[in-house]
């Protein structure tokens, strides 16, 4: 822990992913440093634990006249097309800028048969690398769904090394293919980004919504969300001309 004098030797803060702080945790922060000047930097259309983090400096406009505020609106990390699909189900009030990126329209592949699902997802993944994208990510929601569909990717790889899982222990990101729950995909920017699973029963309130946006935000240049037949209600808010539709839901049946 630091001493007195430490404390008082630290003039400025920064404080990355800030949306994810929780009030007590800037209390203590601020409890901690008390003579030092802060910088938050966040967004808060990916705050994953909003349930803890109501009272957010980035999110609550309770404290905004003691602070200076600043907006950037321009997205540079995803495509055009990528951009102008997510901000329609963004969380935030905020308008976000696309940058003049062109690129592929967002994919929905539907399915129908719940055995189609590793086959689809497979081949999904190999268009990704045939595209020349070098870093491939496969967002899950959760932990377990993720460990799930590595172990199916596992299973079916030419290499055993083909495919790794991101876990809270790794240390770095390599080029490839990686399947990560969405928790530990911020701030991380993919070639293209595959959601195994975007239906409505994986994706269903409204607490899931930065979840989400935030997986598809991931991608840089290609986002394809594989769906049950019924796609969430996040993708339903787009307008229809901003992505496109596959549907395999005929082959299927």
């Amino acid at each position: 822990m630091f001493g007195p004098s430490a404390v008082r030797a630290v003039r400025y803060l920064f404080i990355d992913e800030a949306q994810d702080y929780s009030a007590f945790q800037f209390a203590y922060i601020k409890h901690a440093f008390p003579y030092t000047k802060m910088t938050l930097l966040g967004d808060s259309n990916q705050a994953i634990y909003t349930y803890a983090t109501v009272d957010n400096p980035l999110i609550s406009q309770e404290n905004w006249e003691s602070h200076e505020r600043i907006t950037l609106r321009k997205s540079y990390r995803s495509t055009k097309q990528i951009t102008l699909f997510t901000r329609a189900f963004a969380p935030g009030k905020e308008q976000i800028e696309p940058f003049e990126r062109e690129g592929s329209k967002p994919r929905l592949v539907q399915f129908a048969l719940k055995d189609s699902a590793a086959d689809v997802l497979q081949k999904e993944i190999a268009k990704q690398f045939a595209k020349g994208n070098e870093t491939v990510g496969v967002i899950c929601k959760t932990m377990k769904e993720s460990e799930r569909v590595f172990e199916l990717l596992e299973r079916n790889a030419a290499k055993r090394d083909a495919v790794k899982l991101i876990t809270p222990k790794s240390s770095n990101f390599d080029k490839g293919l990686l399947v990560l729950p969405v928790y530990l995909a911020k701030g991380i920017e993919f070639d293209a980004v595959v959601i195994p699973d975007a239906s409505s029963a994986v994706y269903q309130d409204e607490v899931d919504r930065n979840l989400f946006y935030t997986a598809c935000t991931r991608a840089m240049h290609d986002l394809v969300m594989l769906s049950m037949e019924e796609p969430n209600r996040f993708i339903k808010e787009a307008a229809e001309d901003t992505y496109d539709v596959v549907s395999l839901i005929q082959r299927d049946k």
